[in-house]
């Protein structure tokens, strides 16, 4: 790499990126606190009978619009803003747990913790030994995400072995 600018120029694009999935997350998971038009009225594909309802449920939406966009980087700015780690001993980093860190601060950031539950969790999937661990089902189920690949493998090998002995006394 040649580029001396090339640090810079990776630190701008993930922030833009990063930027660009918050905003999708904030549109999701962001609270409104103005109530839009009732599931009825947001059902019925006619427009209202009455003028002035539905005027004000255009505005009504119109600002829940603005509310959701007005600062969604405010939340990124607290958290960017704020030093966690100066008040950490040494015994709390060695023990630290990112998930549940999120999880209890949550109400204070809503949707930083929903993009680091989908983030950092380990995603449920299945691998090709599947017959070696189990006979029916997933590897790893969906209530089990947390397993480390070493603890899958693990796993496998300890079934296999079984599997194994099994065999051998039969």
């Amino acid at each position: 790499m040649d580029n001396p600018n090339h640090a810079t120029e990776a630190k701008i694009k993930f922030n833009h990126d990063f930027q660009r999935l918050f905003d999708v997350y904030h549109l999701r998971y962001e609270p409104t606190t103005v109530r839009p038009f009732s599931q009825s009225e947001a059902s019925s594909s006619k427009p209202m009978k009455d003028p002035k309802k539905n005027f004000l449920n255009v505005v009504r939406l119109s600002v829940a619009k603005k509310q959701k966009g007005a600062s969604p980087s405010s939340e990124l700015g607290r958290y960017s803003g704020t030093d966690y780690t100066s008040t950490m001993s040494a015994d709390d980093i060695d023990s630290f747990d990112i998930l549940d860190w999120w999880k209890g601060r949550e109400a204070e950031f809503p949707v930083l913790s929903a993009m680091s539950r989908d983030l950092l969790s380990s995603q449920a999937y299945t691998v090709a030994s599947e017959s070696a661990f189990s006979t029916c089902g997933r590897v790893i189920s969906l209530r089990r995400t947390r397993l480390s690949p070493e603890a899958v493998e693990t796993c496998i090998c300890l079934k296999d072995h079984l599997d194994a002995i099994d065999r051998i006394n039969t």
